[in-house]
């Protein structure tokens, strides 16, 4: 049977300072998922699920939420040519318990990415 650990609250060690996650400055939530075909995660932290939107539109789910709305997420996408790259990627539709990301080639159409790779900062609830 597995061990399970039960606290209320993580301190360093010196019984002060918060753990390094709980610190303002730890990223809360990755993720890197594939974005052409059947998409997939493959590999994240904090997350719970992702949808297609459409194409080139995901929604990202945290599995444990923010503490408001006001977190920043970074985006990066691979593409298998030079004509798909990224000219506009953006996320909208903030929110405490997910958020929405976007990919547009050059001439501003919609693009799925090869991979697609975002990271959030903020505060967990």
């Amino acid at each position: 049977m597995p061990s399970v650990l039960n606290v209320d609250t993580l301190v360093a060690a010196n019984g002060t300072d918060p753990v390094t996650l709980t610190k303002q400055s730890a990223t809360k939530a990755w993720i890197n998922f594939n974005g052409q075909g059947t998409i997939a995660i493959q590999t994240s932290f904090n997350i719970s699920s992702i949808s297609d939107v459409s194409t080139g539109q995901y929604q990202v789910d945290f599995a444990s939420a923010m503490s408001d709305a006001n977190h920043c997420t970074t985006l990066a996408v691979s593409h298998s040519s030079s004509a798909d790259e990224g000219a506009d990627l953006s996320t909208s539709v903030y929110g405490t318990t997910n958020y929405r990301v976007n990919n547009r080639e050059g001439g501003g159409t919609y693009r799925d990415p090869i991979r697609f790779c975002c990271d959030t900062n903020g505060d967990l609830a």
